[in-house]
């Protein structure tokens, strides 16, 4: 019974942390989320001006939606992972591998969503130091 609701848990994690990169992609998208020290992509580069905020959050949209769709997919495969193992008296060990590994993934695409988001804040604080 633990297991499942170690998997549960786990869904559920997935699920929260992949709604919220997919919320913070489409606020700023939307321009109803500007910079600020709470919420975001919150680097030394993205920080420095709202312009390269806005370039940053830009650039990183599109690895945030990846990384949101990874989670959800990863947060589904656990939930059905819970019944699953509710079910039955055996845990496969993909049951294991396969939510961490989409885990790992999710925060992956988010750490390469931040390295462009600084490359354009980068960019954007020299065109208007040049400009």
């Amino acid at each position: 019974m633990e297991d499942v609701v170690g998997f549960a848990v786990f869904a559920g994690s997935l699920f929260l942390v992949a709604g919220l990169v997919h919320w913070i992609r489409n606020a700023t998208r939307d321009g109803n989320l500007g910079r600020n020290f709470a919420v975001g992509l919150r680097t030394k580069v993205t920080l420095s001006s709202d312009a390269a905020w806005e370039a940053g959050h830009r650039a990183a949209g599109p690895w945030l939606v990846r990384a949101a769709w990874t989670g959800y997919a990863a947060g589904a495969t656990a939930a059905v992972l819970a019944v699953a193992r509710a079910l039955t008296d055996t845990t496969p060990v993909i049951a294991l591998v396969v939510p961490g590994a989409g885990m790992l993934a999710m925060l992956a695409l988010i750490v390469l969503g931040c390295r462009r988001a600084d490359s354009a804040g980068r960019d954007t604080d020299a065109d208007a130091e040049s400009g």
